[in-house]
């Protein structure tokens, strides 16, 4: 028998109506600061993510089903899991894929202040900015897509993009995105 060769395929963003699926979202930060490095905090969060076809585009609405904390390989108890594991997330999509509006971290605030006081639920307001989080889900959101639609692409191959996160002071984080089809 002859073995099939694997053709390069088109990505185009055009899910089926109604899709249900998981994407699982890592993340490892490590402080340094004069010289000195400070512990690693990781995350591993799974979310949920439904995408349905709507005017002009998609509606996404994406729900954690678990967020796994971790400093230096320690598991870490964070109140913001608590917060974030109860926030539902609702994106309106165009016709490309890309995020154009995300709702539902506004209602974080009264969530905070439902279960904390003083000093904690001023921190975690600043921590967790409803502006802050619904600019991060647009970004890597797009940053997944926006690389890949019209490109040839080969099923199982990781193709990475690289994209920036801003930062409050101006300053910018570069990560890079690994995205396998």
């Amino acid at each position: 028998g002859t073995a099939a060769i694997a053709k390069p395929l088109i990505f185009r963003f055009h899910p089926p109506d109604s899709i249900t699926f998981s994407v699982e979202i890592k993340s490892e930060r490590t402080r340094w600061f004069d010289s000195t490095k400070n512990p690693t905090d990781s995350s591993v969060s799974v979310v949920r993510r439904t995408l349905s076809r709507a005017p002009g585009g998609f509606a996404m609405v994406s729900q954690p089903v678990s967020i796994v904390i971790t400093s230096d390989g320690k598991p870490s108890e964070s109140p913001v899991n608590r917060i974030l594991m109860d926030t539902r997330a609702e994106s309106r999509l165009d016709s490309l894929g890309q995020i154009i509006f995300v709702s539902g971290y506004e209602r974080i605030p009264l969530q905070i202040d439902s279960l904390f006081t003083g000093a904690t639920a001023l921190r975690l307001k600043e921590v967790l900015k409803p502006e802050n989080l619904a600019a991060r889900e647009q970004l890597e959101w797009n940053g997944k897509t926006q690389g890949l639609h019209g490109q040839s692409i080969e099923l199982g191959k990781i193709t990475y993009e690289k994209a920036e996160y801003p930062l409050p002071g101006g300053s910018h984080i570069p990560f890079l995105i690994g995205i396998r089809v």
